[in-house]
């Protein structure tokens, strides 16, 4: 799939927790829209979290997956000059399509936006599962992994730091299950076609280390 030259249009990503290890990661644009199955055989919402983070040094493409039990959703986010171009790709079988190429794949996602954006909607919809579930709530329901706290202040030191971002960030460090200072509903955030979809601020507090991709077998 070429890379996409130009944004791509309002990107909104937002990540809903269900039960018994499993969730829902729901992207969507001007022209598309998707809703990605996610199981807790590997932490997804951390490695989603890490591979922004990622993007951040000398690499110019990170790359994890999503167990759909049985699909793999594989995520592929490449870097070029100002864009991070964002594609998914899915293989109908996971327990045999990890060392297949991409192009074996078929492409379920594309879009493209800058990196300032992309990491500011993947730190909103990080914030917007923490506010609503609190670490142990996050964990009741997503039972193999804990919030990925570390790596989201990371990702925000890292966004912070280079992307010169305007929008509203919050510096507080609350302790474990004290959630974040709730805001007037939920804020959209718009500039340069994305949309980030949850509230304006909010910190993390502590806590999560993991190599990106490890898979576990569903209990």
């Amino acid at each position: 799939m070429p890379f996409a030259q130009a944004p791509t249009g309002a990107l909104q990503l937002k990540w809903e927790l269900q039960d018994h290890g499993w969730a829902r990661c729901h992207l969507a644009n001007d022209f598309h829209q998707a809703s990605l199955v996610v199981s807790y055989c590997t932490d997804a919402l951390a490695d989603l979290v890490a591979a922004a983070g990622g993007l951040y040094g000398q690499q110019r493409t990170t790359r994890f997956f999503f167990d759909a039990e049985p699909q793999e959703l594989r995520w592929v986010l490449r870097a070029e000059d100002a864009l991070i171009d964002v594609t998914i790709y899915e293989f109908p079988d996971v327990s045999v399509s990890l060392d297949l190429p991409d192009a074996a794949g078929t492409v379920i996602w594309q879009s493209a936006h800058s990196r300032r954006l992309f990491s500011h909607a993947v730190l909103n919809a990080a914030q917007t599962v923490f506010t609503e579930h609190g670490e142990a709530g996050y964990q009741a329901k997503w039972m193999l992994h804990p919030f990925p706290v570390a790596l989201v202040q990371d990702l925000r030191r890292l966004h912070l730091r280079d992307d010169a971002c305007g929008l509203s960030h919050d510096h507080a460090h609350p302790e474990a299950d004290e959630g974040f200072p709730t805001s007037q509903g939920s804020r959209l955030l718009r500039d340069e076609g994305v949309i980030a979809q949850g509230p304006s601020e909010g910190p993390l507090g502590s806590g999560h280390t993991r190599p990106p991709g490890a898979r576990v077998h569903r209990l």
